[in-house]
């Protein structure tokens, strides 16, 4: 066999191999990139999500605070400050429901047909 017909085998051999390198790297990011699709479809869920966490966790916080030294509020103030808690926890919350709403609808009208 001469040096010209190795060097060839050998050129082929190395384009072979860096082939299947290739291609094992293309299916890494195909992976990669179904996760961040699946990361994408997700996110806006969880946005939501946290938009009705954030009071729920405002109000408990502020129900586990320690005690202080100034005078409970007064009976009066006491309903009113229950009140706009439930209002600030409701406008998130009805919110999340009615985007969850929209989002179901067309699934709902495409298994009828």
């Amino acid at each position: 066999m001469s040096p010209l017909e190795t060097r060839k085998r050998l050129l082929v051999l190395e384009s072979d191999l860096n082939r299947a390198l290739l291609t094992a790297e293309l299916q890494g990011l195909r992976s990669h990139a179904r996760w961040m699709t699946e990361v994408r479809r997700w996110l806006p869920s969880f946005r939501q999500g946290l938009a009705l966490a954030a009071p729920i966790a405002s109000l408990l916080r502020r129900r586990s605070k320690p005690k202080s030294a100034l005078p409970p509020p007064a009976a009066d103030r006491k309903w009113f400050a229950r009140l706009t808690d439930a209002f600030r926890l409701l406008g998130p919350a009805l919110l999340y429901l009615r985007r969850f709403l929209r989002r179901r609808r067309p699934r709902a009208t495409e298994q009828a047909d």
